[in-house]
């Protein structure tokens, strides 16, 4: 009963002042990338705010929160349309017959944006090296996958304990309240 009133009054305010207003949110596609976004914005937010409060550790030496915290908050403009797209790709395929697919739906969501940031972040550096402007010591492909692979994988280990628990839950509640039967 009480969980009932709870996800009541989580729809109430995604409809009124959330994603629920956006355009075409009504199609269930669009509506969970909304969602994913949404979630990818909130992770980032509150992990810069977390990195910062408690000063970087247990995550790396004291003094390094600002710098966790500002890289959290620099990389928005890429993961927050990257969740878009890979929580809309993931919503078409997770079907509604197996148990919980907003549970699995944003737990795919959240591995396949690591994913796209790493072929983005490759396709980036592969372009900066390609034109000159990167160093091009060990071969331009090397290179690429060296940048792209460090920086998502030190990514991944430094967030996934707090993305994915909130990716799985934005999924769930995505499930239960905004999308459409």
């Amino acid at each position: 009963m009480a969980t009932a009133r709870v996800f009541d009054g989580i729809s109430g305010v995604c409809h009124r002042y959330g994603p629920g207003r956006l355009p075409r949110a009504d199609d269930s596609t669009v509506g969970a990338g909304y969602a994913g976004a949404t979630a990818a914005l909130f992770s980032a937010v509150v992990f810069a705010g977390l990195m910062i409060l408690i000063d970087g550790r247990p995550l790396g030496p004291a003094g390094s929160g600002p710098l966790l915290g500002g890289a959290a908050l620099v990389s928005v403009p890429v993961v927050v349309p990257t969740a878009f797209v890979a929580t809309a790709v993931v919503w078409r395929f997770v079907s509604t017959a197996m148990p919980h697919p907003g549970l699995i739906g944003g737990l795919l969501a959240v591995h396949l944006t690591y994913l796209l940031a790493f072929v983005g972040l490759f396709g980036f550096s592969l372009t900066a090296i390609l034109t000159g402007v990167g160093s091009a010591y060990y071969g331009p492909v090397h290179e690429s996958l060296r940048f792209a692979g460090g920086f998502t994988y030190i990514g991944f280990l430094y967030t996934a304990w707090f993305t994915v628990p909130i990716g799985c839950f934005g999924g769930y509640i995505y499930e239960h309240v905004g999308a459409p039967a």
